[in-house]
């Protein structure tokens, strides 16, 4: 009977542990929505304090205009703002965004005014 309730608290422990750490992990994650009229072939997201951007997270795939994709982000160090980057595939040209706390945000849109030449970006 000892042995049993040892196994469930055992259990019970690594079961709380493994819930806990996936909420961690998901934490940052969120789903990017392109609405510029134009392919996002790159994207970046990279702590605000970081000096380099690192590796492109959508690796070989890109973002055609009005889809959208879940980033799954788990950064091996906690930090509390990044920043996100997107590259234009027909021009290579791309777009700046500092300071998101990701911990907060579910949603980000990009649009693009073609007119002023401004890509924003929506958070919810």
């Amino acid at each position: 009977m000892k042995k049993l309730t040892m196994m469930l608290l055992a259990f019970g422990l690594v079961l709380g542990l493994t819930s806990f750490l996936w909420a961690q992990e998901s934490e940052n994650d969120f789903v990017l929505v392109n609405k510029t009229g134009y392919v996002l072939d790159k994207v970046f997201v990279s702590p605000t304090k970081a000096e380099e951007w690192g590796e492109d997270i959508m690796g070989q795939d890109v973002l055609n205009d009005g889809d959208q994709v879940k980033i799954k982000f788990h950064p091996k160090a906690a930090t509390g703002l990044y920043d996100l980057k997107v590259v234009y595939k027909d021009d290579n040209s791309s777009a700046v965004w500092v300071g998101y706390d990701l911990s907060k945000i579910t949603k980000i849109t990009i649009h693009y005014d073609k007119a002023k030449d401004v890509t924003t970006a929506e958070v919810e």
